[in-house]
């Protein structure tokens, strides 16, 4: 069974600032990032529709929040 999970990260392309990546089982499906205009979510297009758990994902935003804060 195909699970969501979340990988903290640094980013080769971004001067290996702190990421997090979304995966839904082994499919990389999105990631949160520091933008200037605040924490940025990157969603990659697939042919699915996929129902991400609230409660999960919200616990996620709200540790990247305080995580990629710190990583200025």
């Amino acid at each position: 069974m195909k699970k969501w999970s979340a990988d903290f990260t640094n980013d080769p392309d971004d001067d290996y600032n702190l990421i997090i990546d979304v995966w839904y089982g082994d499919e990389h499906s999105g990631q949160i990032r520091n933008s200037i205009e605040g924490l940025e979510i990157v969603w990659f297009p697939n042919d699915q529709v996929r129902n991400v758990p609230l409660d999960w994902f919200l616990g996620v935003l709200l540790e990247a929040k305080k995580a990629l804060k710190h990583s200025d």
